[in-house]
């Protein structure tokens, strides 16, 4: 089981692996636990799976060793808190309630840097700098440090590399003119465009399409997060659910949201 930077905790299929479309393939993750259940997937299951797209490992069906019920953790398998059961229709979901979920945290930041086209920080180097406590706002990792970096396990030339993927700055060989590029770019304002800017926040079910319609229908990004539902549901495409997820997120990270558009031009 594994955490997700929305909180919900999803199963994964571990197997021996398989050759499949030019890669070994040893795991396939589970839509929800309510479809892991329908499907008898479980430990001792044999399953065929295919690649969706030739890229994501997908179970289609299990042939033997269909299991009746799985014992499901009590606990996030990240940060030990409380984990509750979802329910909808045949879609049932495993969520962990911690707010503070070093998991949540870890893969939100991953979301933020790939949103904005920062690429080449994963999980296994945000981990670090979110469990030493450097990382809890989206803006720390605009004001992000070498020396915090180092502090986290980094070496020096990982901590240039790492911040030179935040602020965009193509890597050179000279440590000393990489800082000076870094220090230079951090000093900037970065331009991104809105839809971008509002796609990386990770607002559950709103993603590019979403921050798109909503660029095109405010005139201004603060419009845009000042916005009630009722002015969100007159946009065309918007539904309820998206409304309410808008809402609810401005009003919980209304400040970081502040806080971080001083550092962006939006386009």
């Amino acid at each position: 089981y594994e955490a997700s930077r929305t909180g919900r905790i999803t199963m994964v299929a571990n197997f021996d692996g398989v050759p499949l479309a030019g890669t070994t393939v040893r795991r396939a993750t589970c839509n929800n636990i309510g479809w892991a259940e329908k499907m008898g997937i479980g430990p001792g299951a044999t399953i065929v799976f295919i690649k969706g797209g030739e890229i994501i490992p997908k179970i289609v069906r299990v042939t033997d060793g269909r299991v009746a019920k799985n014992v499901y953790p009590r606990h996030c398998p990240s940060c030990s808190g409380p984990v509750t059961v979802h329910t909808k229709a045949d879609k049932k979901d495993l969520r962990c309630e911690n707010p503070a979920c070093p998991a949540k945290h870890i893969k939100g930041f991953v979301h933020f840097l790939v949103k904005l086209e920062c690429k080449g920080l994963g999980e296994s180097s945000i981990e670090p700098l979110v469990r030493a406590g450097y990382l809890r706002e989206w803006v720390d990792l605009l004001t992000l440090t070498t020396e915090k970096c180092v502090a986290a396990g980094f070496s020096y030339r990982e901590a240039l590399l790492a911040l030179a993927t935040i602020h965009k700055v193509k890597p050179v060989k000279d440590n000393e003119k990489l800082a000076a590029a870094i220090a230079t770019a951090k000093n900037k304002v970065k331009k991104v465009l809105a839809w971008q800017f509002f796609a990386a926040l990770g607002i559950p079910q709103c993603g590019e399409t979403v921050g798109k319609l909503l660029v095109a229908h405010f005139p201004d990004i603060g419009s845009m997060f000042n916005a009630t539902k009722e002015q969100l549901l007159a946009v065309t495409g918007i539904g309820e659910t998206s409304a309410d997820n808008i809402v609810k997120f401005v009003e919980t990270y209304k400040l970081q949201i502040s806080t971080l558009m001083c550092h962006f031009e939006l386009e």
